[in-house]
């Protein structure tokens, strides 16, 4: 395993206010994330899996602690330092997809690349259809989200976090708002995202998301209770047999 992680957190704390009381979210996170694995961040309600996410893709800043992405210290960076690692380093997806609705699918995908310089329009659009083409989308440029079906929408949503070429995928319950079938389709993609080298993170409160990742994370009460890493990851449709197999294995 590479020995330089391209993310490290150690002793990361988070809090909140809530009312007159403070709630400690993350309670001393110690993590490092190597390039090229595939990481399911698991835990129930409550556990501190967002706060997490947010934090490893610079979405929010810990109370105290460090946290280095490749060589820059996050942990003191500026909201503008923030803002900039997000867009170099970091593609996000979401359960929501968080498409514009009144952008085509090529200009959704076009998007994060307005906000890089040194690139002609030219530039953005053939790389944009290149990545749109990857995930299978290059008969639906044109279309309006609300002309895609749920998990046609999702590519959408990962070709425009692929397009800026990030160092990590953060997926935040990508396939929570899925069918079965469409979260196989969504997960083979992944899989082959991994298998061509990207690192992928999501976090997933599906046992059968996370059976199928190299590597889980489990959070309780803020804290990581169980680093567990698979040698052969289960990378067959997720059937209701596995599914039920995953469910059990996942609780003990």
């Amino acid at each position: 395993m590479n020995a330089n992680p391209i993310i490290e957190l150690q002793q990361i704390t988070k809090s909140y206010r809530i009312g007159t009381d403070r709630y400690l979210a993350l309670k001393g996170i110690d993590l490092r994330i190597n390039s090229n694995e595939f990481i399911a961040i698991t835990g129930p309600s409550g556990s501190g899996k967002s706060t997490l996410m947010n934090i490893l893709g610079c979405l929010s800043q810990p109370d105290s602690g460090h946290y280095r992405l490749g060589d820059n210290d996050v942990a003191s960076a500026s909201e503008d330092d923030l803002a900039g690692y997000r867009n170099r380093s970091i593609g996000f997806i979401f359960q929501s997809f968080n498409l514009f609705a009144q952008l085509t699918v090529l200009d959704n995908v076009i998007y994060p690349l307005k906000f890089r310089w040194g690139q002609t329009q030219a530039q953005r659009k053939a790389k944009a259809l290149q990545v749109l083409a990857s995930v299978g989308l290059s008969d639906k440029i044109n279309n309006l989200p609300n002309q895609l079906s749920g998990g046609q929408r999702q590519r959408v949503a990962i070709a425009r976090a692929l397009v800026t070429e990030p160092e990590i995928l953060l997926g935040d319950e990508p396939t929570g708002n899925l069918d079965s079938n469409t979260t196989d389709e969504i997960m083979a993609l992944f899989r082959q995202l991994h298998a061509n080298g990207q690192t992928i993170v999501l976090v997933t409160h599906e046992p059968e998301i996370a059976a199928q990742c190299q590597r889980e994370l489990r959070l309780v009460d803020g804290q990581i209770v169980q680093d567990r890493r698979r040698e052969g990851a289960q990378f067959a449709p997720v059937s209701p047999a596995f599914r039920a197999k995953a469910q059990q294995e996942i609780a003990c």
